[in-house]
């Protein structure tokens, strides 16, 4: 079950959904949670478009803080296209802790991009 503060807040944060309004095929929402905060995030798959949104609670407010594109047919090839359609659909998700690290200077954080490294 999705937050209801997380529909409430879709009315200025549609951005990351406006296109399930308008879809072929209904876009599927769950919760995980991704930062290990104890607290879930919102994942939304729109299948029209191949692209997993997340969004996240700070503050009272929701935010996009990631998303995955599956348009690419280098990262994803059709021909696993029905099972990753397939595999979401039936709740066979979970998440892997990336093993690389951000940099801390000076006590601030300064996120790293790895470019496919990992």
């Amino acid at each position: 079950m999705l937050p209801e503060s997380w529909w409430q807040s879709l009315s200025e944060n549609s951005y990351g959904v406006r296109t399930c309004l308008v879809a072929s095929s209904p876009c599927i929402a769950w919760t995980m949670d991704l930062n290990n905060d104890g607290k879930p995030e919102v994942l939304v798959y729109d299948r029209d478009q191949r692209e997993i949104t997340a969004f996240s609670e700070e503050n009272e407010q929701w935010r996009n803080i990631a998303g995955f594109s599956c348009r690419d047919r280098i990262s994803c090839p059709d021909k696993y296209s029905a099972a990753f359609d397939r595999a979401i659909q039936q709740g066979e998700l979970g998440t892997i802790e990336k093993p690389g690290r951000d940099l801390q200077i000076d006590g601030q954080r300064y996120k790293l991009d790895y470019y496919g490294a990992y």
